[in-house]
């Protein structure tokens, strides 16, 4: 089995999109598909690296629907920026200190 020309096109495309989407170097979009499955799953990390994973969409359950639940976690956060930030420091810390033995 192999491609079509249509097929790659379009799943080029798909890719082009996606990748002009993120903006920061820090967000990660992944996507997981596996057999018997009957769409994508997806998972997000803001530019604060907040995880969203299995996101769901139960409006447009669809990769498009996802993939706008993605973005609208994204605006939602720079929206509040100090709210992204404080949440990072903390889980920052958390990690720190577990690492390290000591209370945060």
């Amino acid at each position: 089995m192999a491609l079509t020309s249509e097929q790659r096109e379009t799943l080029n495309a798909a890719e082009q999109i996606l990748i002009g989407l993120l903006r920061d170097k820090n967000e990660t979009l992944m996507f997981s598909l596996h057999h018997g499955w009957e769409g994508l799953s997806v998972t997000y990390f803001t530019p604060f690296r907040q995880q969203h994973s299995s996101i769901w969409n139960s409006d447009d359950p669809t990769l498009a629907g996802k993939i706008n639940r993605a973005l609208e976690y994204r605006a939602a956060e720079d929206a509040r920026p100090d709210v992204a930030k404080t949440a990072r420091v903390a889980r920052l810390r958390a990690e720190l200190a577990k690492l390290t033995g000591e209370n945060a």
